[in-house]
């Protein structure tokens, strides 16, 4: 039978019963209770126990498990989770950065709050004030964390064939071997068999982490969480939220590679349990190691901000961990930030570290207790011993006994990578992931790749090839920003290569053609020699120039070309043949009639995908009409739904059946491609615009089939949910409020001093509360309109509640989020307006991003460079000229 590890009932208990002993619970009740039933212990080291529970006890032990969640903590006061509650308590937190201190007050002034367990502004206490004054801000060179990266696999490595193994078992294979003192790779040369026998290597490393097999660095969730965190970096910026790392887990990690606590909080997340209380529920390993694995890219992105850094690593860490398994993170990353800098030795680093968590939990006693054992003995393996001594009540993979070992190593070891590595590793418990924050931390001191010791980057046994090689292929780089700056992409572009021609004008064609460009592909504008894109003149201009053509240009190349002439046709069938798309927006009939429809470009070029863009489609009775988005908007329901119950329908101020009709067509033309790789041939793409923004009205058509259900206006008010609506606050602003989830419902009539509406037999359901709106709205509507729009946002935010301000330009110009995500982007240098700002790419690649490399050109102004590049000689530009096609 399968037994799925870490997330059993009756494999949980065992471990939360001990971690409940240790967080100052009393459990002994409710052990007994599992003992009387016939309940098992926890597993030794496996995550399931060999033989599946009975119903029953699956069923109690759910039961215990709410039970032990309930205990008051004699602790609690010392070992907070929430943010700010930690704060209050490290009165020696060390100063800010300049960078740190300017984004701080920037925060405070745009009405920012303090950021509280879950990524959540926290209603706590104020934070204590830092030290006086702001420290400057260091940048570590690329070397020096190229160094950390290999010092963590190298780290990693070393200590994979002996996780799980007991200390005596790790000393004997190595004495054995003639590795010990450890300083070098274990090896199964030499071992004899009965040793072997004895205690196994670790099945799943054995077979590529002994010196005779090592070939390049394989996988490990000790380096999967780093690079995991560059990707949630380069997607949110160091303001993500504890829902933002959700979020990346559920669309990047596979949930057979998480483990313990982070298994738990996946299921969690998967069961509808909401961060952070994804961390507490039925989670008894909510303080072992996993959250200080993933610790190592905060420190390293905040190199001299060391507060900074550990504040990153709770937002982190709360998804899976509390207390001490939160402080694990916070330390480490503090200390690692410090160590980034290259100015301080080990031990300023580690005392720093223990500065960010609170002074009297149990992590911060077992570090100060180890780094005095280091210092005092000179004989590690007796630091060991006494550590192993004061942590046997812990499990092997608890964060304190673990961090208090790192501690201890890389005190012993003065800050040297071979001492550091080798010590950690050699200490038991957790060997691969202590050797990889030891190696982490002591590369970052070594400063420089070349500074490790050859034999940890290449390894020396043959045929294998170089550990560092293979490292290089999953080097570290620094955490790009969200969106790359204006120029040429940082990386190759993930469609770099394409050519696509853009024919058509105005709206849906073109932004289709535009989404292309902003990844890699280089499109060609084609347009009229007489008759610009009215998009050109469309909206505000400046000095002449078109601002809505600036965006939705960029990325182009123009030129001219009168398809109606024979030349034209001619050149137009020349560029289709170099093509891979051609994104064209004339009525039904029009190419074919200059004789340049499917046929005739097929011919020419058999990989061709185009994508015809008009209002009702190829075919029908409207086919041939004339057509714009407002068109679509009026036709397919969604003016019908918009407004006031008693006013006219409305139609939106901004072309939004040609922005979807847009998206829809680059989606689709992308689906093209990815058939043509498989068929080699392309195919026309014919999108009508009334289409797509239907699909995104939701299940209109099918209420209608199934209920006769004709939905109808309802201004801001949902006929789903509520409260949901505009509201306007006491000085003059509108916020937005939603409750879709009748949790948020609650902590909104809980926060607005009407609770009583919750037991309303009405309040159970979304679609009963819609019937209800008029009270839930006077309720939440009057108390907003007692309060400034900032008090109402951050009552909101700690209430936990949905709340939006309604902005308009120029807040959301200045809005932090925006500015965080990189959504509005500077174009430094156009040659025809200067400096301006505008939307950045749509979304957000980790290894191939997109950029916008110029704003919209001039019209025409890459006619005759691309016709050279083309083959066209200076005679046939001339004739076609002469012509009138250019």
């Amino acid at each position: 039978m399968l037994r799925l590890t870490w997330v059993q009932p009756e494999d949980l208990l065992g471990h939360e019963l001990r971690q409940a002993e240790q967080d100052g619970r009393e459990p002994s009740a409710i052990a007994a209770r599992w003992r009387a039933a016939g309940g098992p212990p926890a597993p030794l080291t496996a995550g399931a126990s060999p033989v599946p529970a009975s119903p029953y006890l699956r069923l109690l032990a759910k039961d215990l498990l709410d039970e032990l969640a309930d205990l008051p903590s004699s602790l609690a006061e010392h070992e907070p989770t929430d943010l700010a509650r930690i704060r209050a308590l490290c009165r020696s937190r060390p100063a800010e950065t300049a960078d740190s201190a300017t984004q701080a007050a920037d925060g405070r002034a745009a009405g920012e709050a303090p950021v509280g367990a879950g990524g959540t502004p926290s209603g706590g206490a104020a934070p204590q004030a830092r030290a006086s004054g702001t420290r400057p801000r260091a940048i570590p060179t690329e070397a020096r964390l190229e160094a950390a990266w290999l010092g963590r696999a190298a780290g990693c490595l070393l200590g994979k064939p002996v996780e799980k193994l007991p200390l005596d078992g790790i000393r004997r294979l190595a004495e054995a071997t003639g590795n010990w003192p450890l300083h070098t790779w274990f090896t199964a040369r030499g071992l004899p068999a009965d040793l072997a026998e004895q205690y196994p290597w670790n099945r799943r490393s054995a077979k590529n982490s002994l010196a005779e097999n090592i070939d390049g660095m394989p996988e490990d969730d000790d380096l999967n969480y780093p690079l995991l965190n560059l990707l949630l970096l380069g997607r949110h910026g160091k303001h993500f939220t504890t829902t933002d790392v959700a979020r990346l887990w559920l669309d990047e990690l596979p949930a057979a590679r998480t483990f313990t606590a982070e298994r738990v909080a996946y299921r969690n997340l998967l069961s509808g349990v909401e961060p952070p209380r994804t961390a507490r529920h039925r989670n008894p390993f909510r303080e072992w190691i996993g959250a200080l694995i993933r610790a190592d890219v905060h420190g390293w992105t905040n190199p001299g901000d060391p507060a900074a850094a550990a504040e990153q690593a709770h937002r982190d860490a709360t998804l899976t961990h509390t207390g001490n398994g939160v402080y694990a993170a916070m330390f480490t990353a503090a200390a690692i930030a410090e160590a980034a800098t290259g100015a301080h030795d080990v031990h300023h680093c580690l005392r720093t570290g223990l500065t960010v968590v609170p002074p009297a939990s149990r992590l911060a006693r077992a570090v100060r207790h180890a780094i005095r054992l280091a210092e005092s003995r000179p004989d590690f393996d007796a630091v060991v011993d006494e550590l192993h001594a004061v942590h046997r009540g812990y499990h092997w993979v608890h964060a304190v006994p673990n961090t208090a070992l790192i501690a201890a190593a890389l005190t012993h070891a003065d800050g040297d990578f071979t001492g550091s590595i080798c010590r950690a590793v050699s200490g038991g418990w957790d060997t691969d992931s202590n050797g990889a924050t030891a190696g982490s931390i002591a590369g970052l001191l070594a400063g420089h790749p070349t500074a490790l010791p050859d034999r940890w980057t290449h390894p020396p046994q043959e045929p294998a090839r170089h550990l560092r090689r293979r490292l290089q292929r999953r080097r570290l780089r620094r955490p790009c920003p969200p969106h790359p700056p204006g120029g040429p992409p940082l990386m190759t572009a993930p469609l770099t290569g394409l050519r696509v021609l853009d024919l058509a004008t105005l709206f849906a064609g073109p932004l289709a053609a535009t989404l292309l460009g902003d990844f890699g592909a280089e499109v060609i504008k084609v347009e009229h020699p007489a008759r610009p894109d009215p998009s050109r003149g469309h909206g505000p201009t400046k000095h002449g120039v078109g601002l809505w053509w600036k965006l939705l240009g960029r990325n182009k190349r123009t030129m001219t070309l009168d398809l109606s002439k024979p030349g034209g046709r001619t050149t137009l069938l020349r560029l289709a043949a170099t093509a891979d798309v051609i994104v064209e927006n004339f009525r039904p009939g029009t190419l074919e009639k200059w004789a340049l429809g499917w046929d005739e470009l097929s011919a020419v070029n058999s990989r061709l995908v185009l994508a015809r863009v008009t209002a009702f489609g190829q075919f029908g009775p409207y086919a041939h009409r004339p057509g714009f988005g407002t068109l679509a908007e009026a036709m397919s329901g969604f003016a019908a739904i918009t407004g006031e119950p008693d006013g006219p329908p409305t139609l939106p101020p901004f072309g939004l059946a040609d922005s979807i009709a847009a998206l829809a067509t680059a989606y689709a033309v992308m689906t093209a491609l990815a058939a043509r790789e498989r068929t080699g041939t392309g195919q026309v793409v014919d999108m009508a615009i009334i289409e797509p923004i239907l699909t995104v009205l939701g299940p209109q058509p099918i209420w209608f089939d199934q209920l006769g259900h004709v939905q109808g206006r309802t201004g801001n008010r949902s006929q789903n949910n509520a409260p949901r609506n505009t509201y306007r606050t006491a000085d003059g602003g509108w916020v937005a409020v939603s409750a879709s989830a009748t949790s948020v419902a609650e902590r909104v009539v809980r926060l607005v001093g009407r609770p009583e509406l919750i037991e309303e037999p009405w309040f159970a359901t979304g679609e009963e509360r819609a019937r209800h709106a008029d009270v839930l709205d006077e309720a939440v509507g009057g108390w907003i309109a007692g309060r400034t729009r900032a008090e109402v946002l951050k009552a909101f935010e700690d209430a936990e509640a949905a709340v939006a301000p309604v902005q308009d330009v120029r807040e959301v110009m200045t809005d932090p989020q925006y500015a965080a995500l990189g959504t509005i982007t500077t174009i430094p240098d156009d040659p025809e307006l200067g400096r301006l700002r505008m939307q950045n790419v749509l979304f957000r690649l980790s290894a191939t991003p997109g950029a916008i490399r110029w704003a919209g050109r001039p019209h025409g102004a890459d006619t005759r460079a691309v016709l050279t590049e083309l083959g066209l000689t200076a005679p046939e530009i001339a004739a076609l000229e002469a012509e009138g096609a250019l």
